[in-house]
C-alpha cells in the first residue's frame, strides 16, 4: 500500500534542520511513465558532510492526479500529463521532471453508422463514397492521433482522410484498405488494420446494339444529363429528370416505351417509373422524379425501345446522382474532458501539463461536411494530432469549425 504525499511544498521538520547535507539528486531526474503501467522506483540519494549517515529524504508532488509519489522512491502514475516531484532532505532540494503517457494498444475502423467494421467485408457499387474513422484503445492514449490511409487498388478505390471515393469498374473488384497509426507500444512502433472493400459495377452493361428507330437523351433541367447533384436537406432532396425521345427517319407517329428507369444503389436515391411515350411528331418527353435518401453516389439507367419490337434492341442512357449532406450545426462534446456548460458560455477546466481531447460532432451526424472540420487552440493551450495540451497559466479558447459553422470553447487552466 503507497503512502501518497500529498501536493504543496514540504516543510523540514525542526529536527533535521540543524543536520548538514551536502547535496541530495535523484537517481534519474526526468521519467516517462505508462499509464496503466507498473510504478518506478526512482529514490533521491542524500549525501551527508563528513560521511554521516543522512536523515530519510521527502518527497512531494507538484500535481497528484499525474503522479504520486511514496516515502520510499516510488513513482506511480496516476493520469497523463507532465508534472515535478522535489526530493527535500536537510536544506537540499532537487527535482525530477515526470510525464506521464498512454499508448495506442489497438485501434479499429469505424464506419459512418458507428459499426466496427475491422477486418470485415463491406459491399460498395461504382461511383459510391464512404466514410471511415478509426478509434483508439485506450480512448485517451497520448500518441499521435495521426492516420495514415491506403488502397490496395487507387484506380477502384481512393482514400483521403478516411473518405472512400469508389470508381466504376468493368467486373466486380476486391479492394484492401489499410489504417495505420504510430504507437510506441509495438514493437515496430505501428499498429495497421485493414478492412476489404468489394467493388461492384455502377451500371450494368449496354446493350451489344441500339434501338435505331429513334433517340434517348437524358436531361436535368436546362443541363446536359450526365450529372445531378442532390441534398438530403429537407425541401432540396428532389430533382425532375427529363426522358426525351426523338423519332428517325421522319417518324410521325408512333410509340415507344420506357421499358427500365431504375437507380443502381437505392439507399442513395430513388427514382420513379414513368410511363409509356407517345410520339406526336417527332418528339416525345416525359418526367421521372429523383428523389436523395442518403449521402453518396447513384446512377439512374433508363432504357427505352419501341412499343412494336418487344424482343428488340434498347437504347440506354444513364444519369450520375451525386448526394450530399450539409452541416447545419457543429459542436464540441465531452471526450476525456468534460465540458461543463455555463450560461451561453462552453466551458473547460485544465491543470497545467495535463492533455486530453474532446469530441466534435455535426448535425447530420454523418455529414459529407466531415472532412472540412479544423480545430484550433489559442492562449494557455495548444492542439495537436487530436490531443488538448494545457500548458500556460492564461485564459485559453479551443475552436472547432466546419466552413461557417463554428463554436467555441472557453479554456481556464489551473495550477
Amino acid at each position: 500500500q503507497k503512502e501518497v504525499i500529498e501536493s504543496g511544498e514540504f516543510e523540514q521538520p525542526a529536527d533535521e534542520q540543524a543536520i548538514t547535507v551536502s547535496k541530495v539528486k535523484f537517481k534519474n531526474n526526468k521519467l516517462t511513465l505508462q499509464m496503466n503501467g507498473d510504478f518506478v522506483y526512482n529514490p533521491a540519494e542524500a549525501t551527508m558532510a563528513g560521511g554521516a549517515e543522512a536523515p530519510p529524504v521527502h518527497y512531494v508532488t507538484d500535481n497528484k492526479d499525474i503522479v504520486a509519489v511514496d516515502n520510499a522512491g516510488n513513482f506511480y502514475p496516476m493520469g497523463q500529463g507532465k508534472t515535478t516531484v522535489t526530493a527535500y532532505c536537510g536544506k537540499k532540494k532537487t527535482t525530477c521532471n515526470v510525464t506521464v503517457v498512454s499508448y495506442t494498444n489497438d485501434i479499429s475502423i469505424i464506419n459512418e453508422k458507428n459499426e466496427d467494421v475491422t477486418g470485415k467485408t463491406l459491399e460498395l457499387h461504382g461511383g459510391q463514397k464512404a466514410f471511415l474513422t478509426v478509434s483508439f484503445d485506450p480512448y485517451d492514449s497520448t500518441d499521435s492521433r495521426k492516420v495514415t490511409w491506403k488502397s490496395s487498388h487507387k484506380k477502384a478505390v481512393s482514400v483521403k482522410d478516411g473518405i472512400l471515393t469508389v470508381s466504376e469498374v468493368k467486373a466486380e473488384t476486391t479492394v484492401t484498405i489499410t489504417a495505420t497509426v504510430n504507437s510506441k507500444s509495438s514493437d515496430s512502433g505501428k499498429i495497421s488494420r485493414t478492412v476489404t472493400i468489394r467493388v461492384i459495377p455502377a451500371v450494368p452493361d449496354k446493350n451489344s446494339s441500339a434501338d435505331k428507330t429513334h433517340k434517348l437523351s437524358l436531361k436535368v433541367a436546362k443541363k446536359s444529363g450526365s450529372k445531378m447533384s442532390l441534398v438530403t436537406t429537407e425541401g432540396k432532396n428532389s430533382k425532375e429528370l427529363t426522358i426525351n425521345i426523338k423519332g428517325e427517319n421522319d417518324i410521325s407517329e408512333g410509340e415507344f416505351l420506357i421499358e427500365e428507369c431504375i437507380s443502381t444503389n437505392p439507399d442513395v436515391v430513388e427514382v420513379a417509373m414513368p410511363g409509356a411515350l407517345a410520339i406526336e411528331g417527332k418528339n416525345a418527353k416525359t418526367t421521372a422524379t429523383v428523389t436523395a435518401k442518403s449521402p453518396g453516389v447513384a446512377y439512374i439507367v433508363v432504357k427505352s425501345r419501341s412499343a412494336e419490337n418487344a424482343a428488340g434492341d434498347r437504347n440506354v442512357k444513364r444519369c450520375k446522382v451525386t448526394v450530399t449532406s450539409p452541416a447545419t450545426a457543429i459542436r464540441a462534446e465531452s471526450g476525456t474532458l468534460k465540458i461543463e456548460q455555463i450560461g451561453t458560455r462552453k466551458t473547460i477546466t485544465m491543470r497545467r501539463g495535463t492533455n486530453g481531447t474532446v469530441k466534435v460532432a455535426l448535425d447530420p451526424a454523418y455529414s459529407t461536411d466531415a472532412g472540412k472540420i479544423k480545430v484550433k487552440a489559442s492562449g494557455g493551450i495548444s492542439y495537436k494530432n487530436g490531443i488538448i495540451t494545457a500548458g500556460k497559466l492564461k485564459p485559453a479558447k479551443l475552436v472547432v469549425q466546419c466552413g461557417k459553422l463554428k463554436e467555441t470553447v472557453y479554456v481556464t487552466v489551473t495550477k
